[in-house]
């Protein structure tokens, strides 16, 4: 709730923003509003310079930053 709502300020004030969610139709929603929705995790590293996760809690976070396809697993820069 909280991600999406995030999202959407961040459209609106004319920024880029990529989503990832766990329930696909929760960020299918938010195409229409001019978001780009990504597939996985891994996706997010290679398109934005800042990401910020947004879950309920450390399993969460680290099932979107660490598992195939996760967030870490696919860094732009290179540095974790």
């Amino acid at each position: 709730m909280m991600g999406s709502q995030i999202a959407l300020r961040l459209v609106q004030k004319g920024h880029k923003v990529t989503v990832f969610n766990r329930g696909k139709s929760k960020s299918e929603k938010l195409r229409t509003s001019g978001l780009v929705v990504a597939d996985q995790p891994a996706e997010t590293g290679r398109y934005c310079d800042i990401v910020l996760i947004s879950v309920k809690d450390y399993e969460a976070v680290s099932n979107v930053s660490f598992e195939k396809d996760g967030l870490i697993e696919k860094s732009i820069s290179g540095i974790i």
